[in-house]
């Protein structure tokens, strides 16, 4: 199995796949299902796993986990779910960069900094994250953390709204796809 050779989308993968319940099934066919709580440990434990071999997106996973806190599992701890986030930036990972700029925006597990929130929503917005240019684009209208300017954010908004659109009607086709594969 890749998860155990160490693949980290592969333990990613394994973690989605135990926290949202779909491995009762295979594990045990004819015995007890899997309670929520051993499915989420489980989940967890492979989560990390997957974070600690560099994956970008287990790594923000891990940072969502521990600025919201996983039931017994996870206790909150904003500044480590900062860490995280940071880690998961330099990964590459579009959707820390958009939560470590709310960090830094609101003074979640930092000090409110919005000279750092507009650099991390950049950053998220450079690799094409919508939520991100619309916080852009509300920065720039209210000159936090930036020069005031309305046409600049204009822009970010259509850049967002662009990039939600374009999004939307990818999983417009996806789901048609689907219907399709489903008439056969």
């Amino acid at each position: 199995n890749a998860a155990l050779r160490g693949v980290s989308e592969a333990m990613l993968n394994l973690a989605k796949a135990y926290t949202e319940g779909f491995l009762d099934d295979v594990h045990f066919p004819s015995k007890r299902k899997l309670k929520e709580q051993e499915r989420l440990k489980l989940g967890l434990k492979w989560c990390h796993k997957a974070a600690d071999a560099k994956s970008a997106e287990a790594t923000y996973a891990m940072g969502v986990a521990y600025k919201l806190g996983l039931k017994d599992l996870v206790q909150v701890d904003v500044q480590r779910a900062v860490r995280l986030f940071q880690r998961a930036v330099a990964l590459g990972s579009a959707d820390a960069g958009r939560a470590l700029g709310t960090c830094y925006y609101n003074g979640q597990g930092v000090e409110i900094d919005f000279h750092k929130a507009f650099a991390s929503y950049l950053q998220a917005a450079n690799l094409g994250d919508s939520g991100a240019m619309f916080k852009l684009s509300q920065m720039y209208d209210s000159g936090l953390g930036v020069k005031l300017s309305t046409s600049t954010a204009l822009s970010w908004f259509n850049r967002g709204a662009t990039v939600m659109q374009e999004r939307s009607g990818q999983l417009r086709e996806a789901n048609e796809y689907a219907e399709m594969a489903t008439w056969g």
